[in-house]
C-alpha cells in the first residue's frame, strides 16, 4: 500500500513495448539452452545403447519418451531419431532374450513352439 501511494503518480521507466521483446528474446534462450541441456544428457546416455542390457534401455526409453515442456522442435527431431533407435536396440534384445529361452526348452517343447509361432505367422498375416 505504501508503494501504491508513493509511485502512484510515477511513469514506468521502459515501455512495455520496448521489454516485451526482451523478455520473450531471454526466455527463448533460456528455453533453447535447458533442452539442449536436456538432450545432450540423453546423448551421453545413448552413446552406450549398443552395450545396455534390457533395464537401462527401459529406463532411457521412457526418459526419452517423455522429454521436459521446454524441449525445442530442433532437439525434438533427434530426440525421435534416438528414440526410434533406443525401441530398435529393445526389440533386438528381445528377440536374443526369446532365442536364449527356445534354446533352454526341450526338443518336444521346441517342436510345439514352432507349431504355434508358424500358426500365429499364418493367421497375422495381411
Amino acid at each position: 500500500e505504501e508503494i501504491k501511494v508513493n509511485f502512484e503518480e510515477e511513469e514506468l521507466p521502459w515501455s512495455v513495448d520496448g521489454i516485451l521483446p526482451c523478455f520473450i528474446k531471454n526466455i527463448t534462450q533460456q528455453r533453447g539452452e535447458m533442452s539442449s541441456t536436456w538432450v545432450n544428457n540423453i546423448k551421453s546416455e545413448y552413446s552406450l545403447i549398443s552395450t545396455m542390457i534390457t533395464t537401462d534401455a527401459n529406463r532411457l526409453y521412457t526418459k526419452a519418451n517423455n522429454p521436459p515442456p521446454y524441449i525445442t522442435e530442433y532437439d525434438m527431431k533427434n530426440l525421435n531419431k534416438m528414440t526410434s533407435q533406443i525401441e530398435d536396440h529393445l526389440n533386438k534384445l528381445a528377440v536374443e532374450w526369446l532365442i536364449e529361452k527356445f534354446r533352454e526348452l526341450s526338443d518336444s517343447s521346441k517342436k510345439d513352439f514352432l507349431e504355434v509361432a508358424k500358426q500365429i505367422l499364418e493367421t497375422e498375416q495381411p
